[in-house]
């Protein structure tokens, strides 16, 4: 279908837009509520069951989008494996989860929020972003985001009112996991295939096995993406927990869009992998070179905007967190070119190198974050968190390439660079006020753009049409 990855795309982008900014509204008046101290405890709560549902996912839905790509007559037995698999592990990490918040000495409060987290991991091998991504059901996943967050928003304004409604938070989550699944498993039923759970003891252990290096990836990527966030509450807490914690929020859920991107373009690749070099290649280069002027705009605009955002979405109590805001931001068109790299590795079944460049930016946020944190707070965190996306996109790239020789590097990401400087640069020489200055830089920057990149048009289009073209050449 013409236009399919960008319709996909535009779907998945609206339901998640709609979401975060949900989301966002919900978390906001949370900090709001609840208080800098408070609200640091929710966003540690988070964090924890963030990377705890990457453990109960352990990878499987990329190998089944991977394996129903292949064998599509496999579908209903991994629509019921899947699910049992992750099942098994939830039982498992519930209770190290809900103890994990004891033994570190949380305060009671923090102690009971982390085990309402732990129980919403029963709704993830109900999850099933997965099936409907290997169905091209773009529309039905988007939908589903919107539901969960909206519930979620929902119980929040309705439970929680002042700062010793702090449990109510654990509360809204689980109720709005609850929903979402009821949805999954209806979609499932009426459009997809029967429901059901499959105990095959030997079925299970080879999804585990070969989920396994995506699994670690991705708890690796997730603990990442975390980890500043852990090491400033156990090493400096209070008020640096907070403007942590405001910055992470806004990243993260930008940095949501990366993931709709390339979980939108995985199929896509998996299908060019199976056909000529140069058609993976073409593809890659063309995305590339779009995602890097756009990730770096998106940079640029928060970089200049960051306090009246910070204020504008959590309040004036917030406004120190702006310089960790302009510094973590970057993280995001880092994080978007990367993941060709990484996803490349996935379809080209070498999870364990994409694993050893997580395990690579872990310990690069590890080693910046101890060295950092305790003298510059939630600035080091951030730029301990920086630089192990960039070890992340380095190390992945070296291993793509020997796949993908055509594979950009740093080539597409010079220009966007070089004009968000400039853009920068024409910020502070204004001495405007932050939006006009934002005004003014984006002006600045679009202009170069069009100017100075005269495939950015055609790449875009080209972008737009490969689900089709791979489409028509997969049945020729």
């Amino acid at each position: 279908m013409k236009f399919k990855l960008a319709r996909d795309f535009l779907l998945l982008s609206a339901g998640q837009l709609a979401s975060k900014i949900i989301g966002f509204v919900a978390f906001a008046y949370l900090a709001r509520i609840l208080g800098p101290e408070s609200y640091g405890i929710v966003e540690y709560a988070v964090g924890l069951a963030v990377v705890a549902a990457m453990v109960v996912d352990w990878g499987m839905g990329p190998i089944g989008v991977r394996e129903l790509a292949a064998r599509p007559e496999r579908l209903n037995a991994l629509a019921s494996l899947i699910p049992t698999a992750r099942l098994a592990i939830a039982c498992v990490a519930i209770p190290v989860l809900g103890f994990a918040a004891v033994w570190s000495g949380q305060s009671d409060a923090t102690v009971k929020l982390v085990w309402l987290y732990a129980l919403s991991l029963l709704a993830m091998p109900w999850k099933l972003d997965w099936l409907l991504q290997s169905r091209e059901m773009m529309g039905a996943e988007a939908l589903a985001q919107f539901i969960r967050m909206s519930v979620f928003a929902g119980g929040v304004l309705i439970l929680v009112s002042a700062e010793r409604d702090l449990l109510y938070v654990g509360i809204a989550e689980l109720a709005a996991v609850a929903i979402m699944v009821l949805y999954y498993l209806g979609v499932q039923r009426a459009r997809i295939c029967p429901l059901g759970l499959q105990f095959s003891i030997a079925e299970i252990r080879k999804l585990i096995r070969e989920g396994a290096a995506v699994g670690l990836s991705n708890m690796v990527w997730a603990f990442t993406q975390y980890m500043p966030l852990f090491l400033v509450a156990h090493m400096v807490g209070g008020l640096a927990l907070a403007w942590f914690a405001a910055a992470h929020r806004i990243v993260t859920s930008l940095l949501t869009f990366s993931w709709i991107y390339h979980w939108n373009l995985y199929p896509t690749i998996a299908r060019r992998a199976g056909l000529k070099a140069e058609e993976l290649s073409h593809l890659l280069q063309a995305s590339c070179r779009v995602i890097a002027w756009g990730g770096v705009l998106a940079a640029l605009l928060l970089t200049v905007l960051a306090e009246p955002l910070v204020v504008l979405g959590f309040g004036q109590d917030f406004a120190a967190a702006a310089p960790t805001l302009a510094i973590f931001i970057w993280v995001l068109p880092v994080t978007l070119l990367s993941g060709h790299a990484r996803w490349v590795l996935v379809a080209k079944g070498h999870q364990r190198r994409m694993l050893a460049a997580n395990l690579a930016g872990a310990a690069t946020v590890l080693l910046l974050g101890l060295a950092l944190t305790p003298q510059l707070e939630a600035i080091g965190a951030s730029i301990a968190m920086l630089g192990g996306t960039v070890t992340i996109w380095v190390v992945s790239h070296v291993y793509a390439a020997r796949l993908v020789p055509a594979l950009p590097a740093l080539g597409p990401a010079v220009r966007p660079v070089g004009g968000a400087i400039i853009g920068l640069l024409l910020a502070w020489w204004l001495h405007a006020t932050p939006w006009l200055g934002g005004a003014v830089a984006a002006t600045a920057y679009v202009l170069i753009a069009l100017l100075s990149d005269r495939r950015l048009v055609p790449d875009l289009l080209s972008l737009m049409h490969a689900k089709a073209e791979v489409e028509t050449r997969s049945t020729t």
